[in-house]
C-alpha cells in the first residue's frame, strides 16, 4: 500500500499543530515529521504522543529565521530522516503547523497520485519578474542570525544588507525558479533533492543569501533536474505574490490573514487541500465546522 510522509515544519502554538497531526493521522499510512524550530520554548510533546509509531520528532533541528536559509536546512533535515524510514512513501508532503486539511486526508492521497504531473510544485522564472524576483536573487539578504543577542544581531545583518545592495550578483547556472514554499514531491524526486543537496557547491552559497530562498531552492533545482517533465509546467508570471502559485493550499494574497469561522465558505469553495493560516486561539470553531464537514 502507498504511503505518504508529512513534513511539519513548527515553530508556536502546539495546540493547533496538535489538531493537526491528528487530522492528517487519519489517513492510516501516513507518517509525520515534526521539525520542531530549535529557539521554541513550546512543548511538542503532546504531538508526538498522538502517536509514537507514525509521528517522529526531526532529530536534526535548525534556528529557523523568517525567511532565512535555515528554512531550507530544516526541510531538507526532515526529508532525509523521512526518506531513511523504514516506509516505502511515495509521495512526501511539506506542511507548517499552521496548515489544516480542509479535504479527508484519504482524498489527498488519491489526487497526488492521479495527477497527471507528478510533482505538484509550481515555479515561475524569474527572469520574467525583472522589477521583483530577479532583483531579489541579485542582491545579497542575510537571515539567519549571526550572533546570540538577537538586537545587536537583526542590527549588524540589516546594516550588512543594506551596504551590499548596489551590488548586483551572477545567478548560477540554469533556470532560477521561485514559487509557493509548501509542495508535495514524489519519494524518489525528494531522494534526488537530498543527494544533491550533500554535494551541491552552487546553489546552497548561492541562495543562502537570497530572501525567503525556500521559495527557491526547491524550484530550482527540479527546474533543472531529471525530473523537470513530472513537475508541472512553469506559470507564467502574472505579478508578485507567491499565493499565485500555492499548490495544495488557499493562502489569502495578504499572507498574513488568520482564517476564522467567517471564511468557511470560501475555504470549502476553493478546491484546495489545505488553508493556512490558522491558530488555536482564532480558529477554533472554523476548524470545528471544518471536522464535522469531513467526519461525519
Amino acid at each position: 500500500m502507498s504511503a505518504t510522509a508529512f513534513i511539519v515544519l513548527a515553530h508556536a502554538d502546539p495546540r493547533q499543530c496538535t489538531r493537526l497531526v491528528r487530522a492528517l493521522l487519519k489517513d492510516d499510512t501516513a507518517h509525520i515529521f515534526l521539525h520542531v524550530d530549535l529557539k521554541s520554548k513550546h512543548d511538542f510533546s503532546t504531538v508526538t504522543s498522538l502517536d509514537p509509531a507514525r509521528v517522529h520528532a526531526v532529530g536534526e533541528r535548525y534556528t529557523v529565521t523568517w525567511s532565512g536559509f535555515n528554512m531550507v536546512r530544516a526541510t531538507l533535515a526532515a526529508m532525509k530522516q523521512a526518506l531513511a524510514f523504514p516506509v516505502d512513501f511515495d509521495y512526501v508532503v511539506l506542511l507548517s503547523g499552521m496548515d489544516y486539511p480542509i479535504r479527508h486526508p484519504l482524498e489527498l492521497r488519491e489526487y497526488l497520485r492521479t495527477r497527471p504531473y507528478r510533482q505538484h510544485i509550481n515555479r515561475v522564472d524569474v527572469r520574467e519578474s525583472t522589477e521583483h524576483y530577479l532583483k531579489v536573487v541579485e542582491r545579497y539578504n542575510f537571515r539567519d542570525a549571526w550572533l546570540p543577542a538577537r538586537t545587536p544581531d537583526k542590527v549588524l545583518r540589516k546594516l550588512a544588507t543594506l551596504a551590499l545592495t548596489p551590488i548586483r550578483r551572477t545567478l548560477p547556472v540554469g533556470t532560477i525558479c521561485t514559487g509557493s514554499s509548501w509542495w508535495a514531491m514524489t519519494a524518489e524526486c525528494a531522494r534526488y533533492v537530498v543527494a544533491f543537496a550533500e554535494i551541491d557547491r552552487e546553489y546552497a552559497p548561492f541562495f543562502r543569501y537570497v530572501l525567503a530562498s525556500d521559495e527557491y531552492y526547491f524550484h530550482t533545482v527540479i527546474q533543472n533536474s531529471k525530473f523537470l517533465p513530472e513537475a508541472v509546467p512553469i506559470t507564467p508570471y502574472q505579478g508578485r505574490g507567491m499565493w499565485r502559485t500555492a499548490n495544495l493550499h488557499v493562502i489569502h494574497p495578504s499572507l498574513t490573514r488568520i482564517y476564522a469561522l467567517d471564511h468557511f465558505d470560501e475555504i470549502m469553495g476553493s478546491g484546495r487541500y489545505f488553508v493556512r493560516k490558522v491558530t488555536s486561539e482564532i480558529s477554533g470553531p472554523l476548524l470545528d465546522r471544518i471536522d464535522a464537514e469531513l467526519y461525519r
